[in-house]
């Protein structure tokens, strides 16, 4: 079996090849196109530059933002708008001319570093990505815990009638703990951020996110991804979360992610191993 692989961001669009099931090859990178019709055609011209001898059993991407019933295709991301209400796995399945599966780009973020990173071994792992958007899921016994909607924890309230959210709602934790947010509060891109007020006043909001996750999912571990992580100190997210006085006694390890920026390509590597023949 052999796959093709793709992650679409807020900012960038990664794609990869796995020629036999275990490892994944050929990575590419391109800024997210615009729409999804844009996209589709990114997809397939990537697919048109892997090695003579590929022959493509499926294919299996990742998005941001919350997805229809079926997983056929995005809804309401607000970082990626031009990719909702589209018929992704449809038409880059005819395009393609094989299966295409489709995945919250959080999860398979989250299931990547399950099974291969930071969170081995661990019963229930937690996955935050705090990057352009921030997402997250939950990962039990080495399966994505599917809810009837998906999860979108950057979109729990955390300040009543606060700051205006990409979502259009006010007082999500994405609109204070992601890269949309700050550009929104700041005018300026996450890795412009020099003070380290800002990013101590980022690491206080998340912390109140990560209290409200632990209550409400009990991981054994949590995992913090996405490209803020460069600028966050996960000891200065511990240490604002303990200022909480969290209910529970022994709180969860807190840990950077281990795959960087390919947790989503190995996650959707996982998934697709999981789906039945």
């Amino acid at each position: 079996m052999s796959y093709l692989l793709f992650d679409v961001g807020g900012t960038n669009l990664r794609l990869a090849y796995s020629p036999e099931e275990r490892t994944i090859t050929n990575i590419h990178k391109l800024p997210t196109p615009s729409t999804a019709q844009e996209g589709i055609e990114a997809i397939i011209q990537y697919a048109s530059t892997l090695p003579k001898e590929a022959s493509l059993s499926s294919a299996s991407g990742c998005l941001p933002g919350p997805m229809d019933k079926d997983k056929t295709m995005v809804m309401n991301a607000p970082n990626i708008a031009g990719w909702n209400n589209y018929p992704l796995k449809q038409e880059l399945a005819k395009k393609l001319g094989v299966p295409v599966w489709l995945e919250n780009d959080a999860a398979t973020a989250g299931l990547g570093e399950a099974m291969f990173g930071a969170g081995q071994d661990k019963k229930t792992v937690v996955y935050l990505t705090v990057s352009t958007g921030l997402g997250g899921t939950r990962i039990i016994n080495g399966q994505i815990d599917s809810g009837s909607l998906g999860f979108e924890p950057g979109h729990h309230i955390i300040h009543e009638n606060g700051l205006m959210c990409g979502c259009g709602a006010r007082g999500h934790l994405e609109a204070y703990a992601s890269g949309a947010g700050l550009k929104k509060q700041f005018g300026q891109e996450a890795h412009e951020i020099k003070d380290p007020t800002i990013w101590r006043q980022v690491a206080h909001y998340l912390a109140i996110g990560l209290n409200n996750v632990i209550c409400f999912w009990s991981p054994d571990i949590i995992v913090l991804g996405g490209s803020l992580m460069k600028s966050l100190s996960i000891e200065v997210i511990s240490e604002e979360l303990v200022n909480l006085r969290p209910v529970f006694p022994h709180l969860p390890p807190i840990v950077k992610a281990k795959l960087d920026d390919d947790s989503g390509l190995y996650g959707t590597l996982a998934y697709i191993r999981s789906l039945p023949s």
